[in-house]
């Protein structure tokens, strides 16, 4: 018996109990399964498919449809046994076709207008995208099931199903939606004295307008065109110090502090965090400089004194120690994940150990044991 075989078996025992439980058959009927609760929701083409497939699935059932007339007719003998299984276990045309189709193809996109439809009806609004975030997201914008069918994003669908979309979707055209962006800015900015960034909570809506584009006819193609439309001026940005232009201008601020200061400065203050962030960002990584410490070799050829239990000499022989315990204990050695080694895994990520040639986890272990891990 061929495997084939023996899945037919399996299916054709599932649905066997419709032969044998009167109030089963009772099921199979017009008002049972195939019954369409709120009907007006659904297309014709809806209709006129479950017609099609009752047809389909009665033959099934009764063992009379056979793969030749499914080749001759296109129907995919797979997806009519998935359907049965899910008939047999929903007891919902509805929710047996979902889950034999999906989302897909055409069948896909009628069952996602009909649940828009009673939503609709329930709530007496259009639902928006993160009330279906699977379809909008996942459907729509990444898996594009229905992008042949002109449906490209969330307001298409809602077009496709009530010919028009919701309210809110205009109000951010044009000059005028520009000018009461402008106007919340504004607003923004004279009760928290301080400019407003594409972050903060009341600025959202605004800066997807800007990244979709709606304010690209006044040149507005980014939050920082935002920003100098309506103040003239943008926040410090991290993108001052991209390239050698912005790591001299980085120099100029660290030399500046160290003058008022007496002392280096740390990543942690205030003054350098958008040199931090350009750190982080590998603007300046073809210069060498892919750390803090890196920069302030680069500007003052030596880095702060380091305070703390791994720095230095001692610091590595202490965490060599430590690491020929564990392997006592433990007879196998640790990785750069195993707890209590967290404070090692930072000294090496800050450099501490660099004239020692110790760069990475690696490059400890084979210090320590003269062996890689």
């Amino acid at each position: 018996m061929t495997m084939k075989e023996i899945d037919w078996i399996t299916i054709k025992d599932r649905i066997k109990p419709f032969e044998i439980i009167p109030s089963y058959i009772d099921l199979w009927t017009d008002l049972g399964i195939w019954y369409l609760h709120n009907e007006d929701f659904f297309s014709d083409w809806l209709k006129q498919k479950f017609s099609e497939l009752k047809e389909i699935i009665r033959k099934f059932y009764d063992n009379d449809i056979l793969k030749e007339e499914n080749k001759e007719k296109s129907l995919n003998y797979s997806y009519i046994r998935k359907l049965v299984y899910g008939i047999s276990k929903y007891q919902n045309i509805y929710d047996a076709l979902f889950f034999a189709n999906g989302w897909k193809g055409l069948i896909g996109l009628e069952l996602a207008k009909t649940k828009l439809k009673l939503f609709y009806n329930k709530n007496k609004r259009f639902p928006t995208q993160r009330e279906m975030d699977i379809i909008s997201n996942k459907v729509i914008q990444k898996k594009k099931y229905w992008k042949k069918f002109g449906i490209n994003s969330w307001n298409d669908l809602l077009k496709e199903t009530f010919g028009q979309v919701n309210k809110t979707y205009n109000i951010h055209r044009g000059k005028k939606g520009l000018e009461k962006a402008k106007y919340c800015l504004l607003n923004f900015q004279k009760k928290q004295k301080r400019l407003p960034t594409a972050r903060d909570k009341m600025m959202i809506t605004y800066s997807n307008v800007v990244a979709r584009g709606i304010w690209s006819e006044f040149g507005i193609n980014t939050w920082n065109d935002l920003l100098i439309y309506t103040f003239k001026k943008i926040n410090k940005s991290s993108n001052l110090y991209k390239g050698e232009l912005g790591l001299n201008r980085a120099k100029i601020v660290l030399k500046n502090y160290y003058k008022k200061y007496k002392k280096k400065p740390t990543s942690e203050i205030k003054e350098v965090a958008s040199i931090l962030v350009a750190i982080k960002r590998n603007y300046w990584s073809k210069f060498g400089i892919k750390s803090w410490n890196d920069l302030l070799e680069n500007v003052f050829g030596n880095v702060n004194v380091r305070k703390g239990i791994w720095t230095g000499e001692k610091g590595l022989e202490r965490a060599k120690e430590k690491l020929k315990s564990f392997f006592i204990d433990n007879n196998a050695l640790p990785t750069n994940k195993t707890k209590g080694f967290g404070g090692i895994v930072k000294a090496i990520q800050r450099g501490y150990w660099k004239q020692q040639n110790i760069h990475s986890w690696n490059e400890f272990i084979f210090f320590a044991f003269k062996k890689n891990k």
